[in-house]
């Protein structure tokens, strides 16, 4: 895979993440990256689907490698990384506040067919009351 940049995708999406653009270390039972997930530990555990993707030869589209329901168990929140605006007149501003984050998470299921990724989602949208 030399060259071409992995992708990695959280579902559902939500505002409050996880948005992981950097990742620094990923392995099979946690991800640490730099970027944002705003949900506190008291609100854990929770599902999601991860898929893991990389560009295709042409580098026009992604070609998923990998694909995971989790669960995320455990958040550990590290050096803050956010950029904050130049100081001016009305004072420094954070838009995106990001940290670098682990996520400890168990493996629910890996790898599995489209049908049963629809069934998943279906099934964590009904749980957030979508």
């Amino acid at each position: 895979m030399e060259g071409k940049e992995i992708r990695y995708f959280w579902r559902p999406g939500s505002a409050r993440g996880p948005y992981s653009p950097k990742v620094l270390e990923f392995t099979e039972s946690s991800i640490t990256f730099d970027g944002y997930f705003y949900e506190p530990q008291e609100r854990l555990p929770q599902e999601r689907i991860l898929s893991i993707s990389v560009p295709d030869e042409d580098e026009d589209n992604l070609k998923r490698i990998a694909i995971y329901h989790v669960e995320i168990i455990e958040k550990i929140e590290g050096e803050d990384t956010s950029e904050v605006s130049p100081d001016d007149e009305y004072g420094a501003i954070c838009f995106f506040p990001t940290h670098h984050i682990t996520l400890k998470f168990r493996i629910l299921a890996k790898n599995f067919s489209q049908e049963e990724e629809d069934r998943i989602m279906a099934t964590l949208y009904k749980k957030r009351g979508y």
